[in-house]
């Protein structure tokens, strides 16, 4: 899901890089403040690598494409 795919990546960030981006404060319409994934997805959007739906919503539990795993991917190494 890409929730799960917000989860991975966000372990794999570097102390510092947690340290200095993490946050909860989140604007997707369907990720609450309370959720597993909050956190994770929080902060890959505040690093600019993942990104929502034109309508306001994150869609944690659809499946990610090959497109947005590549684009996530390619994010996640330019940082």
């Amino acid at each position: 899901s890409r929730a799960e795919v917000a989860t991975i990546f966000f372990r794999l960030l570097t102390d510092e890089a947690r340290e200095q981006y993490t946050t909860t404060a989140g604007n997707f319409t369907d990720v609450k403040a309370g959720m597993w994934c909050n956190r994770a997805i929080a902060t890959l959007t505040n690093m600019g690598i993942i990104k929502g739906y034109t309508d306001g919503s994150f869609a944690p539990d659809k499946t990610a494409s090959r497109a947005e795993m590549a684009a996530i991917i390619q994010r996640f190494c330019a940082i």
